[in-house]
This record gives C-alpha cells, structure tokens and sequence, in this order.
C-alpha cells in the first residue's frame, strides 16, 4: 500500500507534467449551475472590453441576477481561468462571486465561457430570468 506522501508526491508529479487544461482540470471539482448561482453576486451576459493576466473589464449586456453596474472586473490567477483567452465581440455568460462589486471573482472550472443555448435553458430551468441593460 502506498503511504499518503507517496500518492501525494504521485499526483504533483502528475500535475506538473500535464498540460495547462489538464493541470487545471486535475484541481477542480465540478459545481453545478445551481451551485454557481447560489454563490453569484451577479450572474450576466457581458461583453469582454479588456482582458490581461490579473482579469477582465466586462460591458454587461444582460442580468440574470443581481443588479449590476453597467461594467465589471473581475479578477483571477492561474492559468486555466476561462476568462484569460475572451475576446472583445464575444458574449459570455458570467457568473462572478465576491463581497463587493470592487472584488469579483469567477470560480475557474465553473460555467463561466461564450454563452449558448444549453446554458440560456439551465438558467431559465433554475427560474432565473434576462433582464436587459
């Protein structure tokens, strides 16, 4: 039988060795949708205005919940964040957590990413509705 340290030792190895994606996916635990909007400040459709390695400024289009102000930041580390890569032009829907709108965070293995269909029906089926900026 393995001691703790060794499979402790084991799975660094094998994070380390992975790549971005699987090293960020290997630390996550799956939430559900439910999950993510009980601990949501604001759940929004938003427009990314300028994204960089400590976060993103978002132009919000939308609110599924909360009452946002007309733009957000929020901040993130770590490389598999799902907002490190969005691109202005692009609709997401976001799902940021954090005590005051000056410090929002977006859970990285979360739901957040380019809003579809599948995630517009899972927020209406948890009785959630669009409301437009």
């Amino acid at each position: 039988m393995l001691s703790r340290r060794a499979l402790t030792l084991g799975a660094l190895g094998t994070l380390a060795v992975g790549g971005v994606t699987s090293s960020a996916e290997a630390r996550c635990a799956p939430i559900s949708i439910a999950q993510e909007i009980e601990r949501a400040r604001y759940v929004v459709e938003a427009e990314p205005i300028s994204v960089d390695s400590h976060g993103a400024v978002l132009r919000v289009i939308a609110s599924w919940k909360g009452t946002p102000p007309a733009t957000i930041t929020v901040s993130f580390s770590g490389r598999g964040h799902p907002l490190r890569n969005a691109r202005p032009g692009t609709v997401l829907v976001v799902f940021a957590q954090g005590p005051s709108d000056a410090h929002l965070l977006v859970y990285p293995c979360g739901a957040t990413g380019v809003l579809d269909r599948a995630t517009i029906d899972a927020l209406t089926h948890e009785g959630l509705t669009r409301t437009a900026r």
